[in-house]
Formats: C-alpha cells, sequence, structure tokens
C-alpha cells in the first residue's frame, strides 16, 4: 500500500496519473470526495478574482468622479489659464499629474499601514505565513504601489481630457 498526499484536491488526478505511470502494474484507488472539493476551490477563485476586478472598477470609476468634482470646482481657474494662452496638452498634463500625486500619497499611506499592521495580520490569518518572509512584503507593496498608481492615472485620463477640452468661455461662465 503506498498512500500519496496532495498539496491541494486539484492535483489529485495528476498525482494519480504519475503514480499509474511509476507503478503500472499497481491498483490504484481513490475516493472521490476531491472533485467536489476541487470544483470548490475553483469556484472561490473565481469568486474571488471576480470580486477583485469589481472592487478595482468601482475604485477608479469613484477616483474618476472624484476628480470630475474637483475640476468642476476648479473650472474658473482651468478657464483663465486658457485664457492666458495655456496649451490643451498643458492642462491635460497638470490634471493628470495632480491625480498621480493624489495616487502617490495614498500609495504612501497604504504602505505605512500595510507594514505597522503586519504582525496584526500574520497573528489573525496565519495562513499569511508564507508571505511573513521580508523578501514578500516589500514585492506586495510595490505591487499595491504600482497598482494604485495605474489606477490614479486611470482616475484622472477622462477629466483631464474633459478639461482640456473646454473652451475658456465655457469654463468661466458659471453652471
Amino acid at each position: 500500500m503506498i498512500l500519496v498526499e496532495v498539496k491541494n484536491s486539484s492535483a489529485q488526478e495528476q498525482a494519480i496519473r504519475e503514480v499509474q505511470s511509476l507503478y503500472p502494474d499497481l491498483l490504484v484507488s481513490s475516493y472521490a470526495c476531491y472533485k467536489p472539493a476541487a470544483e470548490a476551490v475553483a469556484i472561490n477563485a473565481t469568486a474571488i478574482t471576480l470580486s477583485i476586478i469589481a472592487i478595482a472598477f468601482f475604485t477608479v470609476m469613484l477616483s474618476m468622479l472624484s476628480q470630475a468634482s474637483v475640476l468642476i470646482e476648479h473650472r474658473r481657474e482651468l478657464g483663465i489659464l486658457k485664457a492666458l494662452g495655456f496649451p490643451n496638452s498643458r492642462i491635460i498634463m497638470q490634471v493628470l499629474l495632480e491625480s498621480l500625486a493624489q495616487a502617490i500619497m495614498g500609495a504612501f499611506a497604504a504602505s505605512i499601514l500595510v507594514f505597522a499592521l503586519r504582525p496584526l495580520a500574520l497573528a489573525i490569518f496565519p495562513t499569511l505565513a508564507p508571505l511573513s518572509s521580508i523578501g514578500s512584503w516589500p514585492a506586495i507593496v510595490g505591487m499595491a504601489f504600482c497598482l494604485a498608481l495605474s489606477g490614479g492615472l486611470l482616475a484622472g485620463i477622462l477629466p483631464a481630457l474633459w478639461a482640456g477640452r473646454q473652451s475658456p468661455s465655457r469654463l468661466l461662465r458659471s453652471f
């Protein structure tokens, strides 16, 4: 009798094939409970992936609405700049840089929180232990920092293009 342990239920069939290839004359038997477990893991992974995509989408949309409301409040200042001869490209760049600055500040604040709350997270979620090495956390924070910057850039693109396309007279007019 040979007992084989697999790390994940989705690897069960591969383990059975490998044991059969090593010992072709051996009768290989397994409980069938790994099949529903593998399906449940796949369903959970899909649900988590879809949740992350939805959260990222709505976060970028909320940031975009926030950036647009700031531009509406500062439309007169933008109108004055355009009346003074500032090109559309400079207005767009200014708005994008403002959005990126907000994203950088948020990323730095989040990075500080991650490092400050790391011991608490490891105590509450011991499954994060593989990530507890000092080499993994900076990589995670770096990826999060890049995601924050790309989100800030995405959130600023449409409002920046809106600000650049407006005429000075329209921006100076009251709504």
